[in-house]
Formats: C-alpha cells, sequence, structure tokens
C-alpha cells in the first residue's frame, strides 16, 4: 500500500515536470534557436 502511494506520487512528480519543462522550452528553446542555426 505504502509502495502504490509512493509509486503514485512519484509519478505525479514526474509528470508535472515533463509538463512544466515542455512549457518552459517551448518558450525558451525558440527563443534560442536562432543562436545555433
Amino acid at each position: 500500500m505504502l509502495k502504490n502511494n509512493l509509486l503514485t506520487f512519484y509519478y505525479k512528480q514526474v509528470t508535472f515536470l515533463k509538463y512544466s519543462l515542455e512549457k518552459y522550452f517551448d518558450v525558451e528553446f525558440f527563443s534560442f534557436l536562432p543562436f545555433f542555426s
């Protein structure tokens, strides 16, 4: 039971992180793109 809760918590954290990174890079990546091309 405890392991299951931990897994759910971990999954939520990872999903949130992934979402935040995607939102962040959506903006940042494209603003920095000209420097690399």
